[in-house]
């Protein structure tokens, strides 16, 4: 992304004059290949009108001039109108007022370059319903304007040569017009940017595209000389969000014409523009007619449980009395609740009130709850074998695993130890008791969103505490990152049809995971957030709430 040499401000005003003629041409080419079409065919319109700004304060791309006009040629091709500035004085709100989408090509610390009314102007233009569409190094030094920064997500450590990589298509959005029609991966070549940080989880982001690190060298030797880091498993390139009322797009392609100018180039990039100009969608969250809601009996704190900085679980007493509002799944007596993967009654053994996990008859014999929910704080008190890793989990609608397992002692946890969002964040914190002792989880599930395509509009989230500590904070997640969920392994048709119901509500089940460890619970209870809950499959109301 940036040169080698102390030299590239010494460069930097011969740039600036190259734009400034890459700027008149590619206005004189719009001119000559729309306006006087539109002359002599004055149905002809552009459905779709796009700013284009340019201007940089921080090292500027020589390419820079070359995309602009290639932006003005292809968006002609498909009747999208793309204009070109490096003006601020055509971001006021009267000039903005004209554009469905402002797209900001390699452009750097625009605080430098942009007044801060007209920062403002965007902003506002923003949340009334329009978009953003940014390009390669428009994430770079936007500290000064955090409004663009934290709509980002994120902002600038290093980046690579210009090298081929293997290319991951996220799975929830393989239909997204951006990528479809390229597989689940795919190999392509471009200037590769780590990244502050991963926006995997971030509030309204949909990940498009992900980099392999293992298939590149991800930081080029300029930046590892200045510490540079590669972001790891994780390496968002390319998403979306929808936020604040508006939509923003953002690809790593753009450094310069090579990686725009191809077949995907060309369709990731315009189909991009085209999504987002469109208006957002409205997030669904209605029950389908076809499923009852359960009336709780009581409504008791429903109206206390909406800050989640202030879930505060007493976790001192073992057990620990469900309240009132409560829907006990595991009372030490019965297993009416729970049924196996496949609809029927478990197979998991009642010893001394206490349940004890199973492979039974499957190879894989997770249970599920019968009471399902949207919101709702988890409770379940849980006791490891001595021998074995004590592997097991509480899998939250079946997608998300708050882990259970044998990390007593050990000095670093991690994403896959007890206390971890599995596969997404590792706890804060060792809370693990040793084994044969009794332990409690208290967890507070939001569930993520999803439009009528059942595309994530809004991350969900946990905070949990582990033994009375806190080992997850708000911690975000979007689609599930694990093979072996109960709805990708081992899945069943009465599984397939649960699945079917959460993606359209996102009202979903407890599964308690069997892994081959007798793994003891005890005193099972959820409490609902909100009025999303149900009980399935009867539909019937249950004693209680």
């Amino acid at each position: 992304m940036f040169p080698v040499t102390p030299q590239r401000f010494i460069a930097f005003t011969v740039c600036q004059f190259i734009a400034f003629i890459g700027v008149l041409t590619a206005a004189a080419l719009f001119y000559q290949t729309t306006a006087h079409d539109d002359d002599k065919n004055p149905s002809r319109v552009h459905p779709i009108r796009v700013l284009c700004y340019s201007n940089t304060a921080f090292y500027r791309h020589p390419e820079i001039p070359t995309i602009n006009r290639w932006l003005v040629l292809e968006g002609d091709q498909r009747k999208i109108q793309i204009d070109v500035t490096e003006h601020a004085k055509d971001l006021t709100p009267a000039a903005l007022e004209n554009y469905d989408v402002l797209l900001f090509n390699n452009a750097n610390q625009l605080a430098e370059v942009i007044p801060s009314s007209e920062r403002k102007s965007i902003e506002n233009w923003f949340k009334s319903g329009k978009s953003i569409v940014a390009l390669h190094a428009t994430l770079v030094k936007q500290q000064d304007w955090p409004w663009l920064m934290n709509l980002g997500g994120c902002d600038f450590d290093s980046d690579s040569d210009f090298m081929k990589a293997k290319i991951l298509v996220d799975p929830a959005a393989k239909n997204h017009p951006t990528v479809k029609g390229f597989g689940n991966q795919f190999w392509y070549s471009a200037d590769w940017t780590n990244h502050t940080r991963s926006v995997t989880g971030l509030d309204g982001v949909q990940v498009l595209l992900r980099v392999d690190e293992q298939s590149y060298d991800p930081v080029r030797e300029y930046f590892r000389q200045r510490d540079g880091k590669p972001m790891g498993a994780d390496h968002p390139i390319a998403w979306t969000r929808e936020i604040q009322g508006g939509r923003f797009f953002y690809t790593e392609l753009g450094h310069d014409l090579r990686s725009l100018d191809t077949e995907f180039g060309k369709q990731h990039l315009f189909e991009g523009i085209k999504w987002a100009a469109a208006k957002p969608k409205k997030i669904s969250t209605a029950i389908p007619s076809e499923i009852k809601s359960v009336t709780p009996d009581s409504e008791t704190s429903l109206a206390t449980k909406k800050n989640d900085d202030e879930f505060l679980p007493n976790q001192n007493r073992l057990p620990t009395p469900p309240p009132k509002d409560a829907v006990v799944l595991f009372n030490g007596t019965d297993t009416v609740r729970f049924v196996s993967m496949t609809g029927e009654k478990i197979d998991w053994p009642i010893k001394n009130q206490t349940l004890v996990s199973s492979k039974g008859k499957r190879r894989t014999n997770h249970i599920v709850s019968t009471f399902h929910f949207r919101d709702a704080d988890i409770h379940a008190e849980f006791m490891l074998p001595k021998q074995g890793p004590g592997n097991s989990g509480l899998y939250i609608h079946g997608n998300y695993e708050m882990q259970i397992f044998n990390s007593a002692g050990k000095k670093k946890v991690g994403a896959n130890d007890i206390g971890a969002l599995y596969g997404f964040a590792p706890p804060l914190v060792n809370a693990a008791r040793p084994p044969e002792t009794w332990q409690v989880y208290d967890i507070r599930y939001r569930a993520p969103l999803r439009d009528s395509d059942r595309q994530i509009t809004k991350s969900g989230s946990i905070t949990a505490w582990l033994n009375g500590q806190l080992v997850q904070k708000g911690t975000l997640f979007t689609e599930p990152r694990s093979s072996y969920h109960p709805f990708r392994h081992g899945v069943t048709e009465f599984l397939r049809k649960i699945d079917a119901q959460k993606q359209k509500t996102m009202i979903g089940p407890l599964f308690i995971q069997d892994h081959d460890n007798p793994v003891r619970f005890r005193n099972i209870w959820v409490r609902p957030l909100d009025r999303h809950y149900l009980t399935y499959p009867s539909q019937k109301k249950q004693n209680g709430p």
